[in-house]
């Protein structure tokens, strides 16, 4: 199988089914009713990837019968994610499987603390089945992403409550992803939120100083002007830290302290000698490890560190063809950006939907 890519990518997203066991009203999905991905394409593919970063999701990926063996053949040269709403993790013996082939890392939605927000975003109430998926996986040590979808005047006062619940419990979860929904898929008639206005939400809602955050970044610009693609930035997307000290959780920009280290003569030094001091000693390592090997895996740390993630992918309006993103979709034995492909998938669904009209007349 040869596949066509000219995209330079870390992570792939692979749709293994379109079926769903949820019909959310919000979806980046379009809802296609697509055959599953063949078990033999997924093999042959998972041979020819290597130290990548391979998203598994859907439609829902847990409804694929022979999950443990998908991931089981990826997780031989790959780090594998599973993207799943949660609810067949409310099987612990199914989440021991699943951890059994080699799964450890998990992105789970979750939208708030109350069954309403559920009812607005997915059309049942969740709450409880999501309570009870997390505690399985807490049980069974695996890494998980918070993944939070926000809509606009539906569930931004469920911040506050999500990140403290995050605060306490970064031995299993070890990120906090807040995207906005945007108009790809099925969608409200509402605005999205720009990455900066998820930003100014996510500050205001956890009292964090926006430009101590700010600050992280500056740090990783210092380093990438002296060790370039160091830390990779992009349009749609924000990422930061927060480090226990002193028993509370506190933005990793307040360690840094710019000025001195621009002003010195050591710079070279310093810059290196500070991410030591904020990430510890063991993950700089690592970290400083696969850039040389040019393994762009993921960079999870220990229950003291706590990343954001903050997202607001194009849409139909602003989503030309994103030749710079780095992570693939995996699209008729193509890979192609991963916001484009789902523009595509819709111009095709309305194209298939053109041709059955003429067909009825």
């Amino acid at each position: 199988m040869m596949i066509k890519s000219s995209l330079d990518f870390d992570k792939l997203i692979l749709d293994l089914t379109s079926k769903c066991n949820l019909g959310c009203q919000i979806c980046y999905s379009n809802g296609n009713t697509l055959e599953d991905l063949p078990f033999s394409t997924l093999l042959d593919l998972s041979k020819k990837l290597k130290n990548k970063i391979v998203s598994l999701c859907g439609g829902e990926p847990t409804l694929r019968e022979d999950l443990a063996d998908i991931i089981r053949i990826f997780n031989k040269n790959n780090t594998v994610f599973l993207i799943t709403n949660g609810l067949r993790l409310e099987d612990y013996n199914y989440v021991k499987k699943l951890k059994q082939s080699g799964l450890k890392y998990i992105s789970l939605s979750f939208n708030g603390f109350t069954d309403d927000v559920y009812r607005e975003i997915n059309g049942v109430p969740l709450l409880d089945r999501k309570l009870n998926a997390l505690k399985n996986i807490k049980q069974a040590k695996i890494n998980t992403i918070l993944s939070v979808l926000i809509a606009r005047g539906i569930n931004e006062n469920q911040i506050k409550d999500i990140f403290n619940y995050c605060l306490g419990n970064t031995d299993f979860i070890k990120e906090l992803r807040i995207r906005a929904m945007v108009k790809v898929g099925k969608f409200l008639p509402t605005e999205k939120y720009t990455i900066l206005q998820l930003l100014d939400l996510f500050c205001k809602s956890t009292n964090i100083d926006k430009k101590d955050v700010y600050q992280e970044f500056k740090m990783k610009e210092l380093i990438n002007a002296s060790k370039k693609n160091t830390f990779v930035f992009s349009n749609c997307s924000l990422n930061f830290h927060l480090k226990k000290c002193r028993g509370s959780f506190i933005p990793m920009g307040r360690i840094y302290d710019l000025e001195n280290i621009r002003n010195s003569f050591f710079k070279k030094i310093l810059s290196p000698f500070t991410l030591v001091k904020a990430y510890g000693l063991k993950m700089v390592l690592s970290a400083s490890a696969k850039i040389i090997l040019r393994q762009r895996k993921p960079w999870f740390h220990d229950s003291n560190i706590l990343k954001i993630g903050l997202r607001s992918w194009p849409d139909l309006i602003n989503a030309p063809e994103l030749t710079t993103c780095r992570t693939g979709y995996y699209y008729n034995n193509s890979i192609i950006p991963f916001c484009y492909a789902n523009i595509l998938k819709r111009k095709q669904q309305n194209q298939n939907c053109n041709l059955n009209d003429e067909n009825l007349d």
